[in-house]
């Protein structure tokens, strides 16, 4: 596990916003124009959580802000829960169901009264076992400051690429915030 606290002037936004600088780390990582990444995201109707497939396109050509409001607008619509049919679906088009779910974001919060937008309150996220293979976090210390976790296997990743993971999606959160 890797811990990367943001500064106490990084802006706080919502879990989309998390999601689409994640998504496009990774596709950069990746060298492609877009990448699946899961989340674990409250459900509108009954707040229970689940795991969806969120896509985010990270084309060259637009900016961040242009891929946050894709990601919002493919949201808006229904993100796809990671269900046997997703699975079947994924492996019709050709695509590997494993992998779409190799890194995944969770959002959590300690402080209730800070309300971190789209993050469960909790006073602790338990994972017997990460969700993801590769597991990022957006969290709060005990001391109640925020902060990135990844959770990872080294036989996945080693300690510091998860250290630069983290310090990328922390400046692509703050470019897509600041500057979108």
């Amino acid at each position: 596990m890797r811990v990367l606290p943001l500064p106490d002037g990084h802006p706080v936004t919502d879990a989309a916003s998390w999601t689409t600088a994640l998504g496009v780390v990774l596709a950069r990582y990746e060298g492609v124009r877009g990448t699946v990444l899961a989340a674990l995201l409250p459900d509108a109707g009954t707040g229970a959580e689940h795991v969806a497939l969120v896509p985010v396109v990270a084309d060259g050509e637009n900016t961040l802000g242009a891929a946050d409001k894709e990601l919002r607008a493919h949201l808006a619509a229904g993100p796809a829960r990671y269900t046997g049919e997703l699975r079947d679906a994924l492996t019709a088009a050709g695509a590997d169901p494993a992998g779409a779910a190799a890194v995944g974001l969770v959002l959590a919060d300690r402080d209730p009264a800070a309300a971190l937008p789209g993050a469960e309150s909790a006073e602790y996220r338990p994972f017997q076992r990460p969700p993801f293979p590769v597991t990022v976090t957006v969290d709060r210390d005990p001391a109640g400051g925020r902060l990135l976790r990844c959770d990872f296997s080294p036989r996945t990743l080693s300690g510091d690429i998860a250290d630069r993971l983290l310090r990328h999606v922390r400046d692509a959160h703050r470019t897509l915030a600041e500057a979108p």
